[in-house]
């Protein structure tokens, strides 16, 4: 864990890392979704994720393919999530509605994928993916995951940076960012909608029990079942996790935080 001034912040952004490319490349890199045709899924009916104060992984995970990378330069893969707005919503009738102006956000964090660095070839030969990655809702202590805000709109981005050496000391040459639209969500600390909680149940391995006990979103939503309360259900066990976020056993991984 490096923390980075304001200044390298800038210089980091000034040296061609901003503005991200929209799905496609950036010079002679190119990033694509490993799991685009689910990320498209939940995109269409308004990916949700669960953020809590311990800190909860993503689904679907974020994976992605590279290529045009130099075999054998350093480069270090780094994640980051913005607002994809300025407004605040709500789940009303069946539907997200803006009801006000944004939260202050919060200090910008970059997860550091933790093969960093590592040789263009090795970030090809297989998709890349930050499953590790936490998202948490903790304001109170400065903890080991990427802070955001419940019911606010976010966008990760994807960052390939190019090292001189087996260092994660600055400089580095900005090599190239992109986001991916699909990739947008609703940070929640509660599923809102049924649809995506039903999707997450059908394609999450971490939710097997699910599936197995015959177990459904809709069949528990009158007894206000969610979450853990489901997981205790289908295994009958407390589990200190929630099935739905693909995480199984908890793993602190390094973040880079800006300031």
């Amino acid at each position: 864990m490096i923390p980075l001034q304001s200044s390298q912040l800038t210089s980091f952004h000034n040296e061609g890392c901003i503005p991200p490319s929209i799905n496609g490349s950036y010079g002679r890199v190119h990033l694509s979704l490993e799991n685009k045709a689910l990320w498209e899924e939940f995109y269409t009916l308004g990916t949700e994720m669960i953020i809590t104060k311990s800190g909860r992984r993503m689904f679907p995970p974020c994976k992605v393919i590279v290529s045009g990378l130099n075999p054998l330069s350093l480069y270090l893969m780094l994640v980051d999530i913005v607002p994809l707005d300025n407004a605040r919503y709500k789940w009303h009738c069946g539907y997200w509605e803006a009801v006000g102006k944004a939260d202050p956000h919060f200090p910008s964090h970059f997860y550091l994928h933790p093969d960093s660095p590592a040789p263009g070839s090795h970030w090809m030969k297989e998709p890349v993916s930050f499953q590790r990655l936490k998202i948490t809702n903790n304001t109170l202590e400065q903890c080991e995951h990427i802070t955001l805000h419940s019911m606010h709109k976010y966008q990760p981005r994807f960052h390939v940076v190019l090292t001189s050496a087996h260092t994660l000391t600055l400089p580095w040459n900005a090599v190239a960012s992109f986001v991916f639209p699909e990739t947008t969500f609703m940070a929640v600390t509660a599923y809102q909608n049924s649809k995506v909680t039903q999707l997450k149940i059908d394609n999450n391995p971490f939710a097997k029990g699910f599936r197995e006990n015959g177990l459904s979103y809709k069949k528990n939503r009158g007894k206000n079942v969610r979450g853990t309360e489901m997981v205790k259900q289908a295994t009958g066990e407390e589990t200190g996790c929630d099935p739905l976020s693909g995480e199984s056993v908890a793993t602190l991984q390094g973040y880079w935080y800006l300031h």
